[in-house]
């Protein structure tokens, strides 16, 4: 660890860095408010893939298509975390809106 870093509280680091760039300060704060404004997402995700770990759920194919590749969990409501929809990828881009209908892609 570098000598002027060493002997300091976690705000002084942060601080540091970011005195270092101007927009290393703005991007923290943006990480830090993504952070705490998905952590019910976070909890709900990490409760499914504990329970997939376990075998208590199980991955089933896409629901739209029926295919087992690429397949990725949503969840409708985060307080119900074992409650899960499984959609391929270009399925759950679809479903979010992240991609056009009219765009065609190979999943």
């Amino acid at each position: 660890m570098f000598q002027w870093y060493q002997g300091k509280t976690l705000a002084e680091r942060r601080a540091m860095l970011a005195g270092r760039d101007p927009k290393a300060r703005r991007r923290a704060e943006q990480r830090r408010h993504e952070k705490r404004k998905n952590s019910a997402m976070v909890t709900c995700n990490r409760a499914a893939n504990l329970a997939i770990g376990r075998g208590d759920l199980e991955r089933g194919p896409c629901e739209v298509c029926g295919t087992a590749e690429h397949i990725h969990g949503h969840h409708e409501d985060y307080s119900r975390p074992l409650h899960v929809r499984w959609l391929c990828r270009l399925h759950h881009l679809l479903l979010h809106g992240q991609l056009r209908p009219d765009v065609e892609v190979s999943p």
